[in-house]
């Protein structure tokens, strides 16, 4: 039996890449019986199984779990009994027995990895799942807390027994990090591409019900991802006359997302096609993508870039770049590669798709011929990982 930290995911209703693979994870592990989802309770000062509350918000499947803030929350309910609990000495909830192996799938606080410690029955090794160090190579679209924080991170994640890299750009980049600061990390450190959901039918429609083309963008607004340069793009098309709709699906970076939500207003109130959705659920994302004619993601860096595969598994062609963790994912077939991800380069990627049906249907034709993996899939490739490792001496 592993246990799977979600400390951060359980007491917040974003639902971002990171939150997303957490939440797969559990939903693959934790409800098949593989594992225990558990938490670092810092008013009770332990860890514990979660709550009511907090496989809801892990289950992620309402309305009502939709949030516009990553930063954990704990209710007023949930401090007072954890205080309860730690002068009391009842925790109902507490870790007992012997576990095989700890998994770590998110980006660790300070208080959560000191808390690692504490687990003194597990018998096997710990290994985190490693995201990327967009943080120290884009400093300026980083909130400063995760800036400050990223280094220590990194020298925290050398201590596991293993890492599992969520691409190979981001597992370099990692190792190259630890190499440049005389860091030791583990003897094992792995790729482990993330997944899609399972897709029960085909793309309903090339075009939206109001006969306009729908482009998707799939990614929450902030800085990096540069939403600004995609809607200048989109003015300009519109300008010169394409019919097309621009839908925004993602939660709002209030630090570094001002600019795109600035420019969104402004858009929408010269009257232009442009729908900004901001969190949807799982449900909505995947009618959203079975619309669209094609998405787009033109971040300046990303870990990995799940909203590419999620697209290509819905039969929907994507617009990408051929550099880092991007390019890797589309190396498969499937997406139209720009040349960088200026104003121009993204209109003419828009205009051409638009325009060439030839190309688009051989995007469409690569896209058939790929394979895809599963959440379980990738479950269970953390699990085995898990278990082929041994624990540090």
């Amino acid at each position: 039996m592993l246990l799977l930290d979600v400390s951060h995911t359980s007491h917040t209703a974003a639902n971002t890449g990171i939150q997303r693979v957490c939440r797969k994870l559990h939903a693959e592990l934790v409800d098949r019986g593989l594992a225990v989802g558990i938490v670092y309770d810092p008013y009770a000062r332990h860890w514990r199984k979660l709550d009511t509350e907090e496989r809801r918000l892990m289950a992620f499947d309402a309305e009502d779990n939709l949030g516009t803030k990553r930063k954990a929350s704990w209710s007023k309910a949930q401090r007072w009994r954890g205080r309860w609990w730690r002068v009391w000495r009842a925790h109902p909830l507490r870790i007992t027995g012997v576990y095989d192996s700890l998994i770590a799938p998110e980006f660790f606080s300070p208080t959560v990895y000191a808390a690692y410690s504490q687990l003194c029955g597990i018998s096997g090794p710990q290994v985190a799942v490693f995201h990327d160090m967009i943080a120290l190579h884009l400093p300026q679209f980083a909130p400063a807390k995760t800036l400050l924080r990223y280094p220590e991170y990194l020298r925290e994640l050398a201590r596991f027994d293993g890492i599992a890299a969520v691409s190979e750009f981001s597992r370099a980049d990692m190792v190259s990090w630890w190499s440049k600061n005389n860091v030791r990390g583990p003897s094992s450190t792995i790729t482990v591409h993330l997944a899609s959901d399972l897709v029960e039918s085909p793309p309903v429609s090339a075009t939206c019900r109001s006969g306009s083309k729908k482009l998707l963008c799939v990614g929450s607004l902030e800085g990096r991802k540069n939403h600004v340069s995609l809607l200048d793009a989109a003015e300009l098309l519109w300008n010169k006359g394409m019919d097309f709709e621009l839908h925004l699906v993602g939660m709002v970076n209030r630090e570094t997302g001002a600019a795109a939500l600035s420019k969104v207003h402004a858009l929408q109130a010269a009257k232009r096609p442009l729908y900004y959705h901001g969190a949807v659920t799982d449900a909505s994302l995947a009618r959203l993508y079975r619309e669209s004619w094609c998405t787009i993601q033109a971040s300046l860096m990303e870990g990995f870039g799940l909203p590419i595969i999620e697209s290509l598994r819905h039969g929907v062609p994507c617009i990408t770049t051929p550099g880092g963790s991007l390019g890797e994912v589309a190396r498969g077939g499937g997406c139209l590669l720009l040349e960088n991800a200026t104003v121009d380069t993204i209109a003419g990627g828009i205009r051409r798709l638009s325009t060439e049906p030839d190309l688009y249907d051989r995007l469409r034709r690569e896209i058939s011929l790929r394979s895809f993996r599963s959440w379980w899939d990738y479950a269970q490739d953390i699990s085995q990982y898990c278990y082929s490792l041994k624990p540090s001496a």
